[in-house]
């Protein structure tokens, strides 16, 4: 009964999501409702389980680094250096975690998963081998608070954008004033391209060079504007044919 109710659901919203289709990275793979409810069990699993066996570890630690747990904030500008730092954390935890786990010995028993959605959706982001997800989604994020020893609060903060950033880039469109999803989608689609976070590692070891020769590259910034950036931006085939 709830499976056949969320199945209409889904048909329904299926409706609206073609509405949304000029805005869609890759337009030509939608995925069916089945597909996304195969996804859940591990996409709860590593939310409660893994997330909670993180958290926990983090926690300790935090309470031997001495993380900031006092009532009173700390400064703007303190708060604002920690997220400077742990957005920097990140970007090189995350990459050269995330092409460890595309070495050979690695991608089959692990990455693999991940990379089951070619076309990626915004909760597929921890739809991932346990341990990617404890090691390549979890750690850099919380590795950054723990070397600044920061406030619980800049900890949430630096928490939210964290989440909203790995949506964002999983969403599978690109929306007026959404930062761009281009780099990561483009990894989902080629494999081996566009590993990092902000694309800074990308360029230095030069892991997106297909990528910037690419039409998604000219795509791969925040649209201020209710065009579909695929119009303002189209592809080569489509440029021809105008």
């Amino acid at each position: 009964m709830a499976i056949n109710f969320f199945h209409q659901c889904f048909r329904r919203l299926g409706n609206i999501d073609r509405e949304f289709l000029p805005y869609k990275v890759q337009n030509e793979k939608k995925p069916t409702f089945w597909k996304y409810i195969s996804a859940l069990k591990l996409i709860l699993y590593n939310q409660i389980i893994v997330g909670l066996v993180v958290l926990t570890g983090f926690y300790k630690l935090g309470e031997i680094r001495g993380l900031g747990y006092e009532k009173e904030l700390p400064s703007a500008f303190v708060m604002i250096r920690d997220i400077i730092v742990c957005i920097i954390v990140e970007e090189i935890g995350f990459y050269y975690t995330h092409r460890l786990f595309h070495h050979p010995h690695f991608y089959k028993y692990v990455h693999k998963t991940h990379h089951e959605w070619t076309a990626p959706v915004s909760i597929t982001s921890i739809y991932c081998h346990p341990l990617e997800h404890a090691v390549s989604n979890l750690f850099p994020v919380l590795l950054g608070p723990l070397i600044c020893g920061s406030h619980v609060m800049t900890v949430w903060i630096w928490a939210g954008m964290a989440v909203l950033s790995t949506t964002f880039s999983h969403s599978g469109y690109h929306f007026p004033f959404q930062p761009s999803p281009e780099a990561h989608d483009y990894h989902h689609k080629v494999f081996n391209e566009c590993f990092g976070v902000l694309g800074w590692l990308d360029t230095f070891h030069d892991t997106n060079k297909t990528f910037r020769k690419s039409v998604h590259y000219s795509r791969h910034y925040t649209s201020a504007t209710i065009v579909p950036i695929k119009l303002i931006h189209p592809d080569e085939k489509e440029k021809k044919e105008q």
